[in-house]
């Protein structure tokens, strides 16, 4: 901006010297003219900037929408300042984009790139509209914000029971739900029906689907597998991070689906900074709801935290399998509880091949190699 203005300045200055030294009435003319459009155009293109509405659009990821009521004077582009945001990892960036204007309705995408899988917080922070000659930058309403959620890649994931195990008897039952009143205790997630409180709905996943959705109490006790996501936000800053995290989410996803599909419901463990958030899940439709505030939550920031919270919180004591994801070297923190419970730990690595490795008792260490590739099928013992 001030490179155009100081250019225009340069040119009106030029003239006014040619004008001293010569006196032609056309350079008076030219002046004159090149003074009189700065006030013209500071008008024009306020005038235009009303007349500017600026929307953001999901689509791959995001788009942005330039409608204006009328034929547009002087305004020759839009700067549009966009915060990008990684509710699930805590990770921001903030892009500038240069849209050029043509025509009373436009739209763009925007070439924002998303490298973790979650929730993603879009915010347009800052809009301009600009002029032909780029002299003015006149700001524009903004603050519209929208969320997307990532899913992982698919992956080819094969489950199979380990045979044999400690901890809680699978003979007890399964998924034999018994309803509590308790807020504390874990939950299951079902659709509204008439004559429900409304105080048990839950809002934050229901604005994420087109059905009411209740939270509503009941006891672990008869449930066998708990999958527990252990992975932090320090995971992250190792060379192949990102790559190793969305690895083995999608591993873990599709192992959740493997699950549903073969009739072994699980208990869904998501640290936060309260303890275990636990989610019981029995069939596939409740994951799908459940999954994208999976994604939504924000990670822990260490990794392990998770696993300490299962200790506390003593929940070995209601299940006899412990799926765990993280990345990175896992295995030390597991070790002396396989002796309480069957323990699968599913960890991520950027190293070529698949590799199994039995832990003490009844555990087994997992090592998948990160980044996608969708023609492995991946064996999970649990």
């Amino acid at each position: 901006m001030w490179k155009n203005r100081l250019a225009y300045g340069c040119l009106a200055g030029i003239l006014a010297i040619l004008l001293f030294f010569s006196g032609k009435s056309f350079l008076l003319v030219a002046l004159l003219l090149s003074l009189l459009l700065i006030p013209v155009f500071g008008i024009l293109i306020r005038r235009d900037g009303k007349s500017i509405k600026i929307r953001l659009e999901k689509e791959k990821p995001v788009a942005a929408a330039i409608y204006s009521k009328g034929a547009l004077r002087v305004a020759d582009r839009v700067q549009i300042e966009l915060k990008v945001k990684n509710e699930m990892f805590d990770r921001s960036e903030c892009l500038q984009f240069l849209l050029p204007l043509k025509g009373k309705e436009q739209t763009f995408s925007l070439p924002v790139e998303l490298r973790l899988c979650g929730q993603t917080r879009f915010e347009c922070t800052r809009v301009w509209v600009m002029d032909l000659l780029g002299l003015f930058r006149i700001p524009l309403k903004a603050g519209q914000t929208f969320y997307t959620v990532l899913y992982p890649p698919k992956m080819r994931v094969q489950m199979e029971r380990i045979a044999g195990t400690v901890g809680s008897s699978q003979t007890d039952g399964f998924l034999q739900n018994r309803k509590g009143n308790d807020p504390s205790e874990m939950f299951e997630l079902r659709e509204y029906a008439p004559g429900d409180d409304i105080r048990a709905i839950h809002w934050k996943l229901t604005s994420k689907t087109d059905d009411l959705v209740i939270r509503q109490a009941s006891d672990p006790s008869h449930h066998t597998l708990l999958l527990l996501p252990d992975y932090g936000l320090d995971q992250l800053n190792r060379p192949d991070g990102e790559a190793e995290m969305n690895t083995v989410i999608a591993v873990g996803v599709e192992a959740a689906r493997e699950l549903l599909k073969k009739g072994r419901g699980f208990c869904l463990a998501i640290p936060t900074r309260n303890g275990l958030q636990l989610y019981e899940i029995q069939n596939e439709k409740e994951f799908s709801r459940i999954l994208p505030q999976w994604l939504s939550i924000p990670v822990q920031a260490i990794g392990g935290t998770g696993l300490e919270y299962f200790q506390m919180q003593h929940l070995e004591q209601y299940f006899n399998r412990l799926v765990v994801l993280s990345c990175g070297d896992y295995e030390k923190g597991v070790r002396g509880l396989e002796q309480k419970i069957g323990i699968t730990v599913i960890q991520s690595l950027a190293k070529k091949g698949l590799s199994y490795t039995s832990l003490k008792q009844n555990g087994m260490l997992i090592e998948i190699p990160a980044g996608e590739k969708q023609e492995e099928t991946y064996r999970i013992l649990c």
